[in-house]
């Protein structure tokens, strides 16, 4: 948006995803070698944020180009109350089993 060239502004996107693509998999590996027990469950969390990444944007963009681009930020705001509910639900239970 800020800057009048189109090449300029396509390879500082991918300089910045070069910039940051290193640090999904050092993240990861830190967090499994500090529990090694969890590793299943770190493994499915990571493939589940893998896949909301890919397809809330497209689900966003959808959104957005049939109203206006503030209604598109629904779209991510709707996932986190399910997530927020998943959890609180998932605490309840737990709970109510100890």
């Amino acid at each position: 948006m800020f800057i009048p060239n189109e090449f300029l502004a396509f390879a500082g996107v991918v300089l910045v995803g070069l910039g940051f693509v290193n640090i999904f998999p050092l993240v990861f590996s830190i967090t499994i070698d500090r529990m090694p027990e969890h590793s299943n469950e770190l493994s499915g969390l990571v493939v589940t944020a893998i896949v909301g990444g890919a397809i809330v944007p497209l689900i966003m963009g959808k959104v957005a180009d049939l109203t206006n681009v503030l209604t598109g930020f629904v779209v991510p705001f709707i996932c986190l109350l399910y997530i927020a509910f998943t959890s609180y639900v998932s605490n309840k239970s737990t709970q109510a089993k100890a």
